[in-house]
């Protein structure tokens, strides 16, 4: 796991100096660290989300898609783009929020496990091309990822 627990020690003295009235307050924190394989998945995310806001047309043509209408562009900007960054955002800020990190992990988890399951479904309907098949294992991969972490 990254988060880590430390305990640390204070000695609070009054301004007298006496050493009877020393007192010790021991604090417990939790460090708020993302591990390796979440930030993969956010990095996964966020660079995916950005080429979706930047070139709508390159992240869907691996699937021969062609954005040429304005509001096809803004569904790719909006489902890809701003989707794709305001997960990889949240898996960072996750940690800083310990009551609910291990929702966020299995959510986005189970986002990503639906994405492949959708695959499959689509595989039964009519094979796929190799771009699909690639997404699958990927998505299949950065789900292992999280559920790895909860």
């Amino acid at each position: 796991m990254a988060r880590e627990r430390f305990v640390c020690e204070l000695k609070i003295c009054n301004l007298s100096g006496r050493s009877e009235s020393e007192s010790t307050i021991q604090m417990t924190a939790e460090s708020s660290l993302v591990s390796i394989q979440v930030a993969i998945v956010a990095i996964f995310f966020i660079t995916m989300g950005l080429a979706a806001l930047i070139s709508p047309h390159f992240v869907v043509g691996f699937f021969r898609l062609s954005p040429v209408h304005p509001d096809s562009r803004n569904e790719v900007r909006a489902v890809y783009g701003g989707f794709g960054v305001a997960v990889g955002a949240l898996l960072f800020a996750a940690p800083f929020y310990p009551g609910v990190n291990g929702g966020v992990l299995l959510a986005v988890c189970v986002s990503l496990l639906g994405m492949a399951g959708g695959r499959i479904v689509a595989a039964l309907i009519e094979w796929p091309g190799q771009w699909p098949v690639v997404f699958f294992f990927v998505e299949c991969a950065l789900a292992v990822m999280l559920l790895l972490d909860i």
